[in-house]
């Protein structure tokens, strides 16, 4: 199996264990109200909170 690598912010992680990754889900019907961005600030905000 290739071994996958990512580039973030110039440095380079492999992809070879698992990693937990956050989601963020901006739209207006979100199942959860703290999910629920209606300014693009507020989503940028919350998705810089999470690295």
């Amino acid at each position: 199996m290739p071994e996958f690598l990512l580039k973030v912010q110039g440095t380079i992680h492999t992809l070879s264990t698992p990693w937990v990754m956050g989601i963020l889900n901006i739209t207006p019907d979100s199942f959860f109200t703290g999910s629920r961005f209606s300014a693009p600030d507020d989503a940028a905000r919350e998705a810089r909170a999470m690295l």
